[in-house]
């Protein structure tokens, strides 16, 4: 079973602001779902937290790339995400140089810490679980193939 996973680059103030500050292209990455015969996006957003966002929203003035990973149980991924919405920002990962929490942690998620979580899930850890943040720039190192890009 296939996973998709989207990287975005926003072109406004908070995008660069977080681009910065984590030293990465890309501000934004989430896991992409189907849910009522429509895609949408499970992410992260400041201040809400874990939300989901119609994918058309998600990629709305932005550049964007779509990954598939392998993944083993489809379903338990999609529960999970499902469960993590509302959850908090975790805001220690963006000042994470002054910061020393544990990224396991299930209480509040940054984007890239969802997806890589998002795939242990799954049955596939693709990311290193030992290494203490998530960078979405991890994403296009990873052994997966791109299969879509945009920019709108």
């Amino acid at each position: 079973m296939l996973m998709k996973i989207i990287l975005q680059s926003r072109r406004n103030l908070a995008g660069i602001f977080k681009k910065f500050i984590t030293w990465t292209w890309w501000d934004r990455a989430g896991v992409v779902v189907f849910w009522q015969d429509q895609e949408y996006v499970i992410t992260t957003r400041f201040p809400f937290g874990v939300c989901m966002i119609p994918f058309c929203e998600f990629v709305k003035h932005s550049k964007w790339e779509c990954y598939e990973a392998s993944i083993d149980s489809h379903n338990l991924v999609k529960d999970w995400l499902f469960e993590q919405i509302g959850k908090k920002y975790d805001w220690s990962y963006v000042f994470r140089i002054f910061s020393d929490r544990d990224r396991h942690k299930e209480d509040r998620w940054h984007d890239g810490e969802l997806v890589a979580s998002a795939t242990r899930k799954g049955g596939r850890d693709i990311f290193n679980y030992k290494i203490n943040s998530i960078n979405n720039s991890y994403i296009k190192l990873l052994p997966i193939p791109m299969i879509s890009r945009g920019k709108n």
